[in-house]
């Protein structure tokens, strides 16, 4: 069931009038950029006659089909076209009545303006050939954006000859921003044909995805073997071209010469060759390496290692359209890296073919293979003319005097830049400075009388006066 979450209620200048904020199935304190969201007015005091929006301090917002200023019928009002379009932070919306004594007004509570959840879902192994007895399928279920993805549900649909003792729907909860989770089924294999087994995930606010899994049934009489998936040569009965092992690491295994191509999953979804009899390839996704590129951003890591000849190697690869936005890059940023050994990596040249609702896609042409890391360059450090600090200069000297105040400017640390601020203070009141020589004066001149005083003593006493 879909939820409604209000995300703020603050406000009160001049009287009780509120401002909340509403959007279907949005995290608390958060607005998903892109969907349809409420604002309104209510609980005021007196008669008005109109209300106005202002989005001053929500640069990212907009209204959809909608006046700005409205006439009021009754105790509320409401704007519900308002739309986000961009990732941004700490936004508040204001509301201001007219025809009121005294005019009201109020501003909503800041939220944060996220990119809506999209679902992804990866099955492993992705095919069985001619399968016997049990065998599990795991599913992980990712979510690439920032808001929660809410009421995730997942779903086995299994052909006729496969069974599960397990439900066939199984409730995932909820996926943050960021986050996966997974499941697994054992389903029982008695005696299947060639089909298709279908995964299902959905979400009450982030949409639905669908996996399959093909079940291929070799030959009659023939047995290809090994679980894996083969290739028959055609009108050659039951000679074998390749077969290929669609598990977490694709392995392709090549018995006829020829020109191949083969999709596995999200990110390395194609990769096409040409290889001689008794060659093999494996490829493997990899979150993170030993030595990563310094200079780069890395989406996802791809190895792929080759035994025998396979040469005209073609990599076509994808890179998530909500990675690219979180990131703040264009479809035209990304880039792949060729690892050569001893921490050193190479860019390769790629080209940009095509997207679709969720991903761009990319193509590079390969000499060798490698371990190669999919991404986009980190940004600068330093902006041109703007140079990025680490500490900011002493605060100046306290000014002259003037109307009985001093100023001077300090200066703070804020991302990277010195923000000047100016400080104020009372002139300190005037202290009577003595010189050094005074004291030594004043006890000069107490001997000088003590000294005049004893001689005339002195004389009175000789002149026979005592």
């Amino acid at each position: 069931m879909r939820k409604a979450i209000t995300l703020g209620l603050m406000m009160v200048l001049v009287s009780a009038m509120t401002v909340s904020v509403e959007q279907i199935g949005a995290d608390p304190g958060k607005i998903m950029k892109g969907e349809l969201f409420t604002v309104t007015a209510s609980q005021w005091t007196g008669s008005c006659t109109s209300a106005a929006i202002d989005f001053s301090n929500c640069p990212v917002c907009s209204l959809q089909n909608e006046d700005s200023v409205k006439p009021i019928t009754g105790q509320t009002v409401s704007w519900t076209s308002v739309v986000a379009s961009q990732t941004a932070s700490n936004q508040k919306i204001s509301v201001s009545l007219s025809g009121c004594s005294p005019p009201e007004s109020g501003t909503s509570s800041s939220f944060n303006v996220i990119l809506p959840p999209e679902i992804s879902a990866t099955v492993s192994p992705s095919s069985f050939y001619n399968p016997s007895g049990s065998k599990q399928i795991s599913l992980t279920v990712e979510n690439t954006g920032e808001n929660s993805a809410q009421d995730v549900y997942a779903s086995i649909s299994l052909p006729s000859g496969v069974s599960t003792g397990e439900s066939t729907s199984k409730n995932l909860g909820e996926i943050p921003g960021g986050g996966s989770t997974g499941t697994t089924w054992t389903v029982s294999f008695s005696s299947p044909t060639t089909s298709t087994i279908t995964v299902t995930v959905q979400s009450s606010n982030a949409g639905s995805t669908q996996r399959t899994i093909s079940i291929t049934a070799p030959p009659s009489g023939e047995d290809g073997g090994g679980g894996e998936t083969p290739g028959w040569v055609p009108g050659g009965g039951t000679t074998l071209k390749y077969t290929v092992d669609y598990g977490n690491k694709l392995q392709i295994n090549i018995t006829y010469d020829g020109t191949y191509s083969f999709q596995w999953n999200r990110t390395l979804y194609n990769i096409s060759f040409e290889a001689k009899a008794g060659a093999k390839l494996w490829a493997d996704e990899k979150s993170s390496v030993a030595n990563p590129p310094e200079d780069m951003l890395v989406y996802k890591y791809i190895e792929i290692e080759e035994e025998g000849s396979v040469s005209d190697i073609v990599l076509r690869f994808a890179v998530s359209r909500s990675w690219l936005e979180l990131k703040g890059a264009d479809v035209e940023n990304v880039t792949i890296k060729k690892y050569l050994g001893n921490g050193n990596w190479k860019e390769l040249d790629v080209n940009y073919v095509g997207a679709d609702a969720t991903k761009y896609y990319y193509e590079v042409n390969l000499d060798s293979l490698s371990l190669f890391a999919l991404g986009i360059k980190k940004p600068a450090e330093e902006e041109e003319g703007e140079k990025v600090v680490q500490e900011c200069p002493p605060p100046t000297e306290w000014s002259e005097c003037e109307n009985d105040k001093q100023t001077r400017t300090v200066y703070k640390l804020v991302d990277g830049k010195c923000v000047p601020k100016v400080e104020t203070r009372e002139c300190p009141k005037a202290e009577t400075v003595w010189p050094s020589w005074l004291p030594k004066l004043v006890i000069a001149f107490v001997l000088l009388i003590l000294i005049a005083v004893a001689y005339y003593l002195f004389r009175l006493r000789s002149g026979g006066i005592w």
